[in-house]
């Protein structure tokens, strides 16, 4: 069932947490007492199963626990490595927190626009990381001494109107790179975990972010 971005908790769930935290002590996993040797256990599993979940390879995706969806894209957007030979493209159909990149893309010096569907497929078929219908966010070829680095930003459902965009498109945009520019996919799969199953085995994008919350409506605001 799909509860439109917000997931129906358990009364088990919240049972089972609360006998948890009743029957342990958790403290700070980056210290070494006993009660943080606990929790940084419990992290390292939570960790692998998530991986495991998602039939992720832990050799390519690590998990990283933030404060939301929300604090993920932020996190990711500040790595990120935009320069004035960047770009950022982004479909408009998107989180509004995808959209908040745009501004550090933009203290970068990198180029950004919106896209529609139609846009991606004519470029994508092109097979020419410069076609026309991204002419707002043109790939800038570096110096020749670094390597330059772009990114496309897109859901795999939109969180709305629940579209369900192409994950064959992760592949297709990777495949845009060239020997000195790099195109990078970020998928937004907040929505989609929460009624569909993502295989990271199958798809292979750069960066995801998801909700717990949204899978299974607790706890509020937690999201690799």
């Amino acid at each position: 069932m799909d509860f439109t971005g917000s997931g129906m908790y358990l009364n088990r769930q919240i049972e089972e947490v609360s006998k948890t935290y009743s029957n342990a002590v958790f403290g700070n996993p980056h210290s070494k007492s006993k009660s943080s040797m606990e929790s940084t256990h419990n992290l390292h599993e939570m960790r692998e199963k998530i991986l495991d979940f998602f039939s992720a390879d832990p050799s390519e995706y690590e998990v990283i626990f933030t404060r939301s969806a929300t604090g993920a894209l932020v996190l990711m957007g500040e790595a990120f490595p935009f320069s004035s030979n960047s770009s950022f493209a982004y479909t408009q159909a998107n989180h509004a927190s995808v959209l908040g990149i745009r501004s550090i893309a933009i203290s970068k010096g990198a180029r950004m626009g919106s896209v529609t569907e139609e846009d991606v497929n004519e470029w994508l078929a092109s097979g020419s990381s410069a076609n026309p219908a991204l002419a707002r966010v043109p790939v800038v070829s570096s110096d020749g001494n670094t390597k330059s680095y772009s990114l496309f930003a897109y859901p795999a459902k939109e969180n709305w109107g629940g579209v369900l965009y192409p994950l064959h498109w992760i592949k297709q945009v990777q495949d845009m790179s060239t020997e000195d520019h790099e195109w990078l996919v970020l998928l937004d799969a907040a929505a989609y975990v929460a009624s569909q199953r993502l295989n990271l085995t199958d798809v292979h994008p750069d960066f995801v972010d998801i909700s717990f919350y949204k899978m299974f409506g607790y706890p509020l605001v937690l999201g690799p």
